[in-house]
């Protein structure tokens, strides 16, 4: 039975944040969790399983991101 959970999809790398930067700019897929991304500016793990993309959009927004 599925899990419900959403998994980083390399897809949306392709995807752009309010920022106007592609999200594979900053962010790659997590190979320790396939339901999160890695922010390369923050060097932290972004769990996407229920928002997906939009999560990772999301975290883009978050003032740590912003500022490093």
């Amino acid at each position: 039975m599925p899990s419900g959970k959403t998994k980083c999809k390399p897809s949306w790398m392709e995807k752009l944040d309010n920022s106007g930067k592609t999200l594979g700019s900053w962010c790659k897929r997590d190979t320790s969790n396939e339901f999160a991304g890695y922010c390369t500016v923050c060097m932290k793990s972004i769990l996407c399983s229920n928002s997906g993309a939009n999560q990772l959009i999301s975290h883009a927004d978050g003032q740590k991101h912003k500022k490093t």
